[in-house]
Order: C-alpha cells, then structure tokens, then sequence
C-alpha cells in the first residue's frame, strides 16, 4: 500500500479471501479460502467512496467501491450484460475518448495522467464492496496524491451520473420484480457433502441473482478486504473483470455452504451435550416404582395424632387452682358424716 485510499483513484488490487472470513473463526472455511486465492490475479479499479461508511481513524478497515476497468466497449463484464446496460452509459478513461453513446454526463474520466493502457472503461454496474487499510498518517517528503487520480470535481460528476444511470437500471427490477427470499446468498440446493465440488461450479455471471451477489451492496463485515496499490507499473495487462466475478462467485458459494454445515454440526454437539445431561440427571432421580405415596388413611391419623398431642400439651399447662371447688367440699362432708353413722 503506496497511498491512501480516495474516492477517484486508480490502483491495482487483490482480493484476500483469508482475511475475508477471518471474522467467521472457520478453520475449514480458512483453509479452502487459501486454496482458492491460489488462483488470485491482479485487477485495475476506480475507487469510488462509500457514503454510508465514511472512512475513519478509528476503523483497522474501511469501506469503499472498487469499480472495474475493461478494455474495449463490446468486451463487457457479465453482470454488465446482465443487466442489459446500454453502451452509452460506459465512462471511457483517458487516454481512451470513444463513447458509444451521445450522453456529455458519461464523457471521459480525466486522472491526473493518463492510464497507460488504451480503450478502458469503468461502470457503475461492475463493482465491488470492499474493505481495506488506510493510512492516516505521512511524513513531510511523502506525496499525497496518486499518480493516476481525479481531481475532487471530477470524481463528484461521475459519482452524480453513476447514481443517476443506478435509478434507471435498477428502478425497474425493483418495481417489477418481488424481493428475494435468499437475501442475496445462495440457495441451499447444492449439496454440502465436498467443498471441491462446490468451487469446481462454474458460476453464470448471466444472471441477475449472481450479478446481486458479486456486485451487490454488502454489509460492513461481510465486505471482500483487498490489497491494492497505486503503483499501476506493477501489471502489464488489465485483467477481464469476469474473472474476478467467478472467483467471488465461487468464495460466496463455499462461504454460504461451509458455514451452514458448520451451523449444523454446533446443533448437533448442542443436542448431543443436552441428551448426556439428562441422561446422566436420570441415573440419580428415583424411578416411580420406588416411590410410595401415603394413604389418605394414614395421613388423617397422623394429622389426629399430631391434634391430640398438641391438645395434650396445651391441658397439661393449665394452671392448677389449690381452692377445692364447692361440689368437692360436699362430698367430702358426706363422706365424713358416712362414716360417723357407720
């Protein structure tokens, strides 16, 4: 990394599928990443920034749209044709000036030098979401600027006119079409049984729910990081944005179905760890059998035995009175006058 990343800027870049999915904690799920980022090339992007994620000092990573360079305007990138994008809204980049259509909004993008390589184009249709690192800090004798940057005025007419062709291609799927149930991700009819099988599927970069999933609008976590550079010398070729889109078709597919099978082996541990813990609480609960339940029977002639104990104990705490009561002195006296007469 040779600058800061700004809106309108041109860089080389890679995609780093590792770091990727390192937030997911899916040693599996890592490690096929790494395989497939063998098979990683390096791709020519405008940057364009990310409204609703400002870049900050406070961020490891911070969100922008990488737009793809291609070379020639009938060479387009699939999601390009699928979405049945017309030409005239292509943004040639100097030093390349044809522009198939007559729009002055989509005329060329002006860097502060030329691209060294002819008949390049850019569009908002063949984009990325991504995450990388941003440098906040330089030093007297680092330059600022890229060397294949826009001025502040130009990124903001391409921004405008990007968002303006957004309404027009995008504003009759959404009218028309009702939302997707997946959420943007694959289905889950492929089978999860080989992860090869999965990243062998060639993706159709023709369809509309694959166009969504590669170049749709992403959530911060779940945005590809790249690597870039502004060094543009460092390739001597501008790679088919196709190529790229396969890659992260395939990544989206082997994330989707690695962390489904890895959802389902947790519930399985979950029910399996539950299962051992009430079967070892039921070793120590006496069955029923065992259990005898007291007769109404006896229960009542405890609850009276208790009664007459407890009346028992209040009778003997009776106060005693020494006074003989007035029966008991009659028949003393007849008693006494009894025995005289005897």
């Amino acid at each position: 990394m040779s600058h800061t990343p700004t809106g309108g800027t041109f860089v080389v870049f890679t995609v780093d599928l590792v770091t990727s999915v390192a937030h997911l904690d899916n040693p599996e799920l890592t490690a096929a990443c790494s395989e497939l980022q063998l098979s990683q090339k390096q791709f020519v992007a405008y940057i364009r920034r990310d409204e609703s994620n400002l870049p900050g000092p406070w961020r490891r990573l911070n969100a922008f749209q990488f737009l793809l360079v291609w070379q020639g305007h009938e060479n387009v990138p699939g999601p390009v044709k699928a979405r049945n994008v017309s030409p005239n809204m292509f943004f040639p980049v100097l030093p390349n000036t044809y522009q198939p259509g007559s729009c002055h909004g989509h005329r060329a993008i002006n860097p502060c030098r030329p691209l060294p390589w002819n008949d390049c184009y850019i569009s908002g249709v063949a984009s990325i979401d991504v995450r990388c690192e941003v440098e906040w800090e330089w030093t007297e004798t680092e330059v600022r600027s890229a060397p294949y940057e826009t001025t502040f005025e130009e990124e903001l007419r391409v921004s405008g006119q990007i968002a303006t062709d957004s309404f027009h291609i995008y504003q009759p799927q959404f009218s028309a079409l009702p939302p997707s149930p997946s959420g943007g991700s694959f289905n889950s009819d492929l089978s999860s049984d080989s992860a090869a099988s999965v990243v062998d599927e060639e993706p159709d970069l023709l369809s509309l729910r694959v166009a969504d999933l590669v170049c749709g609008v992403r959530p911060m976590d779940d945005k590809v990081v790249v690597q870039y550079t502004t060094d543009l010398s460092t390739v001597d070729r501008v790679n088919h944005p196709d190529e790229l889109f396969e890659v992260l078709a395939r990544f989206e597919r082997l994330k989707n179905e690695m962390e489904r099978s890895r959802k389902l082996r947790q519930i399985e541990e979950t029910r399996r760890i539950d299962e051992e813990y009430f079967a070892r609480t039921s070793l120590h609960k006496p069955s029923e059998s065992c259990v005898t339940r007291p007769s109404l029977k006896s229960s009542l002639k405890r609850c009276c035995q208790k009664l007459r104990e407890m009346f028992k104990r209040r009778w003997m705490r009776r106060p005693v009175s020494t006074k003989k009561t007035d029966h008991m002195e009659y028949y003393n006296s007849w008693s006494a006058d009894s025995t005289e007469s005897w």
